[in-house]
């Protein structure tokens, strides 16, 4: 059973957030303040996969093939440049054309994501 975390994007600053609570319903907040709520807030879940130097692969981060490619963590829709996708149906993130062992991608790693770094994508293309 994979961990359950996230991470948090502040589209209002433009950056990452630390320091966060989610509640049941979905609301963010800085630091469990109920003066914080973070209307713009981007939340983005672990998918249970490390690239291979141990780093956590979250939706959103892009990735890079050591053979070829540059794509990013989708949730549940298939899209162009998707890399690593949901598998709704087993309940897991599967990546295509990628060695998975032991919760390790083997042939890929987190270069950046698509908040920070998009035009690393538009290089792939």
């Amino acid at each position: 059973m994979r961990e359950i975390k996230y991470r948090a994007w502040d589209e209002s600053d433009e950056q990452f957030i630390s320091g966060f609570v989610v509640t049941e319903n979905g609301d963010v907040y800085v630091n469990d303040d109920p003066e914080m709520r973070l209307v713009d807030a981007i939340l983005m879940q672990y998918t249970g996969l490390k690239d291979k130097n141990g780093f956590e692969i979250y939706e959103g981060d892009i990735v890079k093939h050591d053979d070829f490619s540059v794509g990013f963590v989708v949730s549940d829709q298939p899209k162009r440049n998707s890399i690593i996708k949901w598998d709704k149906n087993n309940g897991r993130y599967y990546a295509e054309g990628m060695v998975i062992t032991g919760g390790y991608i083997r042939n890929g790693k987190v270069v950046g994501n698509i908040y920070e770094n998009l035009e690393l994508l538009e290089d792939s293309e």
